[in-house]
């Protein structure tokens, strides 16, 4: 249950992160190179659309597994096959915790390059108006 929680929060943190890396342009990075700023994006986008999926799929997993486990249990047992349910839920969790890993490793060696070609995410610095 605290696995699938966790994988609700960090759906929103790495949604959240896709969606500021989509709406970045080019034109809010001065000193930029248009390719070098592509393949940020491109970098960021794939990082964390696999980390918010993998964390989607198992928070959805997680409650069918909540409230069908019992029965899917109790039905492999009766079939003679009661190690499949464990064996499926296992295989889920690892995968998850398999697609987070990678999620973050991609997204800081991302984050990485973006610094190193110049693109500055973040509130922009406030405009100083004479007078």
């Amino acid at each position: 249950m605290i696995f699938d929680v966790l994988a609700a929060v960090l759906a929103v943190i790495y949604t959240v992160r896709l969606l500021d890396a989509r709406r970045q342009v080019l034109a809010d990075h001065p000193g930029v190179d248009a390719a070098s700023f592509a393949e940020w994006q491109r970098r960021e986008v794939s990082a964390y659309r696999l980390g918010s999926t993998a964390c989607v799929f198992k928070a959805i997993v997680g409650l069918v597994e909540r409230f069908q486990a019992p029965a899917a249990v109790a039905a492999a047992a009766a079939a003679g096959v009661g190690w499949v349910p464990y064996v499926v839920s296992g295989t889920v969790f690892f995968a998850w915790v398999t697609a987070v890993i990678v999620t973050f490793v991609r997204g800081r060696r991302a984050r990485i390059f973006g610094l190193n070609a110049g693109v500055r995410l973040g509130a922009p610095p406030p405009s100083r108006e004479p007078g």
